[in-house]
């Protein structure tokens, strides 16, 4: 069976990657904040045929994962590596995403990234705030010259980050952190890269093979106020007056899902997201998440914080969802990535924010029910 995009398909659920938003044409007057920002825009000029290197923030092993996209934003994404995830591909029409994972017979329906709010404005606007910009040296990646741009944070516990990126179509090819200690950690690289000028229209289809659940996923509902958050969730969220490093609060999203009902709460600093996610702490089910979290309970609300952030800038953005308790009792939560002893756990895709309630009974199917949760946190380097 053929499944065949009808518009433009671009990101993934298992296969998300900090992965270029606009290319336009080089402005030799251009400063390096400008030729970051143009990086992560949403149009193009040209195509790309690439192959990434990313590293798994969970494990730090490393995956190969080639993605062809289209001047029109149509994007495809296949894993070459490890062996055991070869196979998994994505296409992405800028409204519905597709992920077949044939080594479960499923098949991932979502919603695009593209089609969430555009927030280019309010990053932009933080990420002047909160960086300084500056071009460091101009290396080649994958036989590209390059403009290496670091953005250097004003708050001295946030990590320098470097942008490797093509001057002329505004493509980044690498990505770098540097800590406080000067330890630098490769988020991803580009082995390969060619803009050619055509692709092949039948490159956006996935070509199932033999019977494959199809499974669908909707967006949370977006909320405003915490009165309408406690009508619809039954409490109470903690939500702090401010939150460190210049981080901002981009959107309020509720799931309503008898299963795991839940506040979604994204933030950003203009170059890097995080998102909260609020619950019951009483019979709250075991959640996996294929990203780095969080999770501490106060006042019967668990709070599970979903980023790739360095532990100081995460203890601190923890901290300032404490602190909106009356009564500060927090319990750490060392939530097992693998829990054995439950017929059922929750699993959340944090790259795509996908939930899936998993029966682990040997007699029934393995994904038993699905839930209406789709979590847009940005995650460079995911290989699933």
């Amino acid at each position: 069976m053929i499944m065949k995009s009808t518009r433009t398909w671009a990101s993934s659920a298992v296969l998300a990657l900090c992965l270029p938003s606009s290319v336009f044409a080089n402005n030799s007057k251009e400063s390096p904040y400008d030729l970051v920002m143009r990086s992560m825009r949403r149009s193009f000029s040209v195509n790309v045929v690439a192959v990434i290197s990313n590293r798994d923030s969970m494990d730090g092993s490393w995956g190969l994962v080639q993605v062809i996209r289209d001047k029109t934003g149509h994007i495809r994404k296949s894993i070459l590596a490890p062996a055991k995830h070869r196979g998994i591909e994505s296409v992405d029409d800028g409204e519905r995403s597709l992920t077949y994972i044939p080594q479960e017979k499923q098949l991932l329906d979502q919603d695009s990234a593209f089609s969430l709010p555009n927030d280019v404005q309010l990053r932009t606007e933080l990420a002047k705030k909160n960086y300084v910009f500056k071009i460091e040296s101009k290396p080649k990646v994958a036989d590209k010259l390059t403009f290496c741009i670091s953005a250097e944070p004003k708050a001295k516990e946030m990590d320098v980050r470097r942008y490797y990126i093509d001057p002329v179509t505004a493509y980044p090819l690498r990505l770098e952190t540097v800590s406080a200690d000067g330890d630098v950690s490769v988020i991803y690289t580009t082995k390969s890269v060619s803009y050619p000028k055509k692709i092949a229209a039948n490159t956006f289809e996935i070509e199932t093979k033999g019977p494959f659940r199809r499974m669908t996923y909707s967006r949370p509902t977006s909320v405003d106020s915490v009165g309408e958050v406690k009508i619809k969730l039954g409490f109470t969220p903690l939500i702090p007056e401010g939150l460190p490093f210049g981080f901002k609060v981009q959107e309020m999203q509720i799931n309503q899902s008898p299963e795991w009902k839940s506040l979604v709460i994204r933030m950003t600093d203009g170059l890097v997201r995080a998102t909260a996610y609020q619950f019951r702490s009483a019979g709250a089910p075991a959640v996996k998440t294929l990203d780095p979290s969080t999770v501490q309970d106060v006042r019967g609300i668990r709070i599970m914080l979903i980023t790739d952030l360095n532990k100081v800038v995460t203890d601190r953005l923890m901290a300032a969802f404490l602190s909106s308790a009356d009564d500060i009792h927090p319990i750490v939560m060392g939530l097992r990535s693998q829990p054995s002893n439950l017929d059922q756990r929750l699993e959340l895709n944090a790259v795509s924010g996908t939930l899936a309630i998993l029966d682990k009974s040997p007699t029934k199917a393995r994904f038993c029910r699905t839930l209406s949760v789709v979590d847009r946190t940005s995650v460079k380097n995911r290989s699933f």
